[in-house]
């Protein structure tokens, strides 16, 4: 039962960490906005940013994929 809670902890985390980079995310037509006014190497690092963001969020949704709640 011990590891069943620790399972359902960590989902619960998981959740949490998906909702911020959720909203991390939310803006992104404001900043491709802002990546046309900027240099080249401010958009690829923002570009690259981003791209990191939305790999860790499509990780973080495969593992809350793992453990199901029933």
């Amino acid at each position: 039962m011990e590891n069943r809670d620790q399972i359902l902890d960590d989902i619960d985390h998981v959740d949490h960490l998906i909702d911020q980079l959720g909203e991390l995310l939310l803006p992104s037509v404001a900043y491709r906005w802002n990546i046309r006014a900027g240099n080249r190497a401010q958009n690829e690092a923002m570009l690259q940013a981003k791209g990191d963001l939305i790999r860790a969020l499509a990780k973080l949704d495969r593992v809350r994929g793992l453990y199901p709640v029933e």
